[in-house]
């Protein structure tokens, strides 16, 4: 079976979700909504949402079919009325089960790889002479890990060349989180020029230009508001070339406490804004130069730093915007923070020879 591209919206009694399933028989399709539950199928297209708020199905419940469009248009009733639901955006969140998932402790968090119950165990004596040995204290390398939630170390160590070509930090399999971010600002105070920012203060005609320009992101995001109001349909905020992309994300559940949630939350901030100060200042137009300020205003990518405090994040990319790329002006830094999150995805082609697919390893 395949599984449609679909989009949804929301008003304050319903949910639609608009499936696009051309050349199949209507009059097969097939609707299923039981508590936070939907499913959809009509040979040979199926797919099964799972929400965070309940829906019920009764009289109002609605589907018809655009022949034209080859799309599906489906209204469920929300069970309350007036609840906003969450996460309509995240496509590939609301086709995952967390329903089964159980609440449990930190120092319980072990996961099961395999497992025979018809195994037993014999009980043995316990030796109370063994000889006892005092434990080496860890490795102070312990604490040099980067990646999403600090999961990957001993990459860069393997290929010093790509290292000081795609970082600012040298030697990042033996430097500490902590040493990190003190290096990160030490660097950036030696590298902030005062003649380059006082030139682009007085002679900012063409970052004023950059300053005002409205990016393809924000002009798609309010003609979205402009024709659908507040409950703007997320279709209308997506090509189709991006929700194949957000379809493509893998579907895979972590398991995080709330510290390293905000964590990599933040630290995709901080790659996001530099995504969208690239966006800006080329217009939509994407240059040579684009990875370079992209990986260099990116404490995360430059510094391999990692941490919760949003605050600190915000000020990073403030600082490294004023320190790198060729335009150095407050107010465009401003601009990029402040107008910037309305709707973004960002996308770029990578030859498997290129030095940044390193980077491809520290999200998984």
């Amino acid at each position: 079976m395949l599984t449609p591209r679909f989009t949804l919206s929301q008003d304050s009694s319903h949910v639609v979700v608009y499936i696009e399933a051309p050349y199949v028989k209507f009059s097969s399709a097939e609707i299923c909504i039981i508590d936070k539950e939907f499913s959809f199928y009509c040979k040979p297209y199926y797919l099964k949402l799972y929400f965070s708020e309940e829906i019920e199905e009764d009289d109002t419940t609605d589907a018809t079919y655009d022949v034209d469009l080859g799309q599906f248009t489906i209204k469920i009733l929300k069970s309350n009325k007036g609840e906003h639901f969450t996460d309509l955006d995240m496509l590939t969140k609301l086709m995952i089960n967390n329903s089964n998932q159980k609440t449990v402790k930190a120092s319980t968090l072990i996961e099961v790889l395999k497992s025979d119950p018809n195994e037993n165990y014999n009980e043995e004596e316990i030796d109370w002479s063994l000889e006892q040995v005092v434990a080496e204290p860890e490795s102070p390398l312990a604490d040099c890990a980067y990646g999403f939630n600090l999961g990957a170390s001993g990459i860069f160590s393997k290929r010093p060349d790509e290292c000081s070509e795609l970082i600012d930090i040298q030697n990042p399999d033996e430097t500490p989180l902590s040493k990190r971010n003190f290096l990160q600002k030490e660097h950036e105070d030696q590298n902030f020029n005062v003649e380059h920012y006082l030139s682009d203060l007085e002679d900012d005609d063409e970052i004023r230009d950059l300053v005002m320009y409205q990016t393809l992101a924000q002009s798609t995001y309010l003609s979205g508001l402009e024709e659908h109001g507040n409950a703007v349909k997320h279709a209308a905020l997506y090509t189709k070339e991006e929700m194949e992309l957000i379809l493509q994300l893998p579907k895979k559940e972590y398991i995080l406490e709330k510290f390293q949630t905000s964590a990599a939350l933040v630290g995709l901030i901080d790659i996001l804004y530099a995504c969208l100060y690239d966006t800006r200042t080329t217009k939509d137009d994407p240059s040579v130069e684009s990875a370079w300020t992209i990986r260099k205003l990116s404490s995360t990518l430059s510094w391999l730093t990692s941490t919760s405090d949003l605050r600190s994040a915000i000020i990073s990319s403030l600082r490294r915007s004023l320190c790198f790329p060729l335009y150095r002006h407050w107010i465009l830094s401003l601009q990029v923070y402040l107008f910037g999150y309305c709707r973004y995805i960002y996308s770029v082609k990578i030859s498997p020879n290129d030095p940044s697919c390193l980077f491809v390893s520290l999200s998984r």
